[in-house]
């Protein structure tokens, strides 16, 4: 098959931040995609100027006040976009590469907030045969030169079209702490706000602007490279209406808003560690969140959870992401045991009582981080799936003798950051793994689920799902749990709903009603709130077994 010839309206001369980066890398290095021109602005030398110092530019406006701001905003987030998540890219070399490639340079003609390209321009693109254009660089196009490529000029609008309208990108969210920060991946229109959306992407809205900017930016790349993949399997681009937009349209912050801003997020954050300082003086273990068990008798489909009983963990340690296991007639539960001393988290087991967790013991130990340990067997073995994203892979480990001990069996998705990994089988018999994969530099799980299907639980055979990322919500896509089949027969997908700032807030029952390799369905059934216990923060982790459930939950001192 052909690959897509495409183009990129790119400033060579820019900075390459980490998100532009893993877009050309895969550009280049993909047979799928050739990258036939790069289209450059040849105006103005204001083109040379960073990504960042356009954004100075354009909330600046000459203002002293807002510069200095700006400034100390720069000075305290910027470590906050930092990170050693994705994978690592030699830059240089990529620049090289990036400048090799044929240049156009064109001068369109500026009508307010408009760039008018000329017949001449136009002819040119034509003449290059594109499959599409993605806009990095002008202002917003207008005229036949969006029709110039066959499915047009991809943009992302860095925001949720129907809920802001907004300038600078990831800034109005934080600042109005909305639940959530949207992205919109759209094919260019004669209107701006009009254009066709390909897909939209949602992201839990962290405290801090530069923290909301770096996750958007870089998760956006997830979704272009997802669209590509699918324009050049089906050769077709299946596109939606934007819809009805009622909100406001944001301009750049003022001065007053920037400094509003820094008080805010600044003192709010100083008081808050200045108060846990405080009570760690008074009290060692009242300074920390603490997640704890809860067990519940039943079905979770039908339980009154304030009546499950609270297991506390013993001091400088939390239990979360608990998995029920029957062995030998008695239910064992495994989870992830956080030592606040090591700050590292390890797998312990127990043995489920009447409202209690007896014979607590480790089962894996080892010098890096553990959690979310899976456990399932297969062909008359015991196996398990902890989480072990900061070394980049996943593991499958052997029980060699339950409940605690274990030998690291195979290794899988060598250099990629995995968590919550889950196998399900379906009504058909077949082998299905979900997960939440990390591409970007700022590890973040939250909103993009991947499915693979599997010959079997051993992963010998692993093909992924045509939609990858199948959903792409941070209300919804990470995983909470086994995945198991209910009293009436459906799959449901226990997930999180991490929003309003909160990693995993809320507990979801997802009905997947539609999984094929090709289509990927699922509707919230229910959606379970901290607001069973008092002083639960979060509740974001279920496992059942026989008559008996287990949900975890966050406790707060916040």
């Amino acid at each position: 098959m052909e690959p897509l010839k495409i183009g990129v309206i790119y400033n060579q001369a820019r900075e390459i931040m980490d998100h532009d980066a893993r877009l050309f890398f895969t550009l280049l290095n993909d047979p799928k995609y050739e990258v036939v021109t790069v289209i450059k602005d040849g105006r103005s030398s204001e083109n040379e100027k960073s990504f960042f110092q356009k954004i100075k530019i354009s909330i600046l406006d000459g203002c002293f006040l807002r510069s200095l701001f700006y400034r100390i905003i720069n000075l305290i987030e910027s470590p906050l976009r930092k990170g050693d998540g994705g994978v690592s890219l030699n830059i240089e070399e990529l620049k090289i590469r990036i400048s090799a490639l044929p240049c156009i340079e064109m001068t369109p003609e500026r009508k307010g907030y408009f760039d008018i390209f000329s017949k001449n321009d136009c002819t040119k693109i034509e003449n290059l045969d594109l499959v599409i254009l993605l806009q990095h660089e002008f202002g917003i196009i207008r005229g036949e030169f969006l029709r110039t490529p066959k499915y047009g000029i991809w943009s992302f609008h860095n925001t949720e079209n129907r809920a802001h309208r907004d300038t600078p990108a990831g800034f109005w969210e934080v600042y109005n702490n909305d639940s959530v920060t949207g992205i919109t991946l759209q094919v260019l229109g004669d209107d701006q706000d009009g254009g066709k959306v390909i897909q939209k992407g949602f992201y839990n809205t962290p405290e801090f602007w530069y923290q909301n900017l770096a996750v958007i930016l870089d998760s956006s790349v997830d979704l272009i490279l997802k669209h590509l993949r699918l324009l050049y399997e089906n050769r077709e681009l299946k596109t939606e209406s934007n819809g009805v937009y009622s909100g406001m349209v944001y301009m750049p912050p003022s001065s007053f808003q920037l400094g509003k801003y820094i008080f805010k997020k600044y003192a709010k954050v100083a008081f808050r560690k200045s108060r846990r300082t405080i009570r760690s003086l008074i009290r060692a273990d009242d300074s920390k969140d603490i997640y704890k068990l809860h067990i519940g008798k039943g079905c979770i489909d039908n339980a009154v959870l304030w009546r499950s009983k609270t297991i506390e963990p013993p001091n400088n340690e939390f239990w979360c992401d608990p998995f029920l296991f029957e062995y030998e007639k008695q239910v064992h539960v495994f989870f992830e045991n956080f030592e606040f001393s090591r700050q590292k988290g390890k797998i312990s087991v127990g043995i489920i009582g009447e409202n209690q967790i007896n014979a607590v013991k480790d089962a894996i130990d080892v010098n890096y981080h553990m959690s979310y340990p899976f456990v399932f067997e297969h062909n008359n073995d015991i196996f398990m799936i902890p989480e072990t994203y900061e070394k980049k892979r996943l593991e499958i480990w052997k029980c060699k003798g339950f409940p605690s001990k274990w030998s690291l069996e195979k290794t899988l998705f060598e250099g990629i950051s995995l968590a919550d990994s889950t196998i399900a089988k379906d009504k058909d018999g077949e082998f299905w793994l979900f997960t939440n994969i990390s591409y970007t530099k700022v590890t973040y799980f939250s909103s993009h689920l991947y499915i693979f299907k599997i010959d079997s639980p051993m992963m010998n055979e692993i093909i992924p799902h045509k939609l990858n990322p199948v959903v792409t919500d941070c209300r919804s896509a990470r995983g909470a749990g086994n995945i198991y089949t209910d009293h009436e027969g459906r799959l449901i997908r226990p997930s999180q709903a991490s929003q309003n700032g909160v990693y995993g807030e809320c507990l979801n029952l997802c009905h997947v009603k539609e999984l094929t390799i090709d289509s990927y369905q699922e509707e919230i059934l229910e959606t379970i709130t901290p607001k069973i216990k008092n002083g639960l923060y979060a509740v974001h982790h279920l496992s059942q077994a026989s008559g008996v459930f287990v949900v975890d939950g966050r406790y707060t001192n916040r």
